[in-house]
């Protein structure tokens, strides 16, 4: 049986912030584009460097009922760096309640990640992602790839996902 989608990432749905370089400049965080994916399209990120958060933000509207799954997966090929890459989840109405994943883009070929809800990490004062005991995953409204502040540097990198997943 299929996997229900949690976001479909070939859609190019997600839109670049902007970051200031090291030179002090404003651009826009890097670009995304249609890439061959494990299955089918995918969306390659590239970043630029910077000197802080870079994220590429996606409104998002559960289609399925995410507190029933025990969390996602998903699949990506990374530019072979030592760098990584991150997912945020932030709630529809209180941006303070945003979690965290980070993963690493060390592999150029592809790999499927699953996270269970609970790894998510709480970036401000949240309680931890669990449909019955804490944040519900249902709750959650934006979907933003890149990197926040402890995913280390901010330097140039690439990485392509495809297949977000409900678990």
């Amino acid at each position: 049986t299929t996997q229900p989608i949690l976001l479909e990432i070939a859609g190019l749905r997600h839109k670049p912030g902007e970051v200031t370089t090291k030179d002090n400049r404003k651009v826009p965080t890097g670009t995304v584009e249609l890439a061959d994916g494990q299955f089918g399209k995918a969306c390659k990120f590239s970043l630029v460097a910077s000197t802080g958060p870079q994220f590429f933000t996606a409104w998002v509207n559960p289609s399925e009922n995410w507190d029933q799954y025990e969390g996602f997966s998903f699949w990506v090929k990374g530019d072979g760096s030592k760098s990584y890459g991150g997912l945020k989840f932030i709630d529809g109405n209180d941006y303070a309640l945003r979690f965290g994943y980070c993963f690493p883009i060390e592999s150029t070929d592809w790999g499927k990640i699953t996270v269970p809800w609970s790894d998510l990490v709480p970036e401000l004062a949240a309680p931890t992602v669990d449909a019955r005991r804490g944040f519900a995953p249902s709750r959650f409204r934006n979907v933003w790839i890149g990197k926040w502040y402890y995913w280390r540097e901010f330097a140039a990198c690439s990485f392509t996902i495809v297949r977000l997943a409900l678990e």
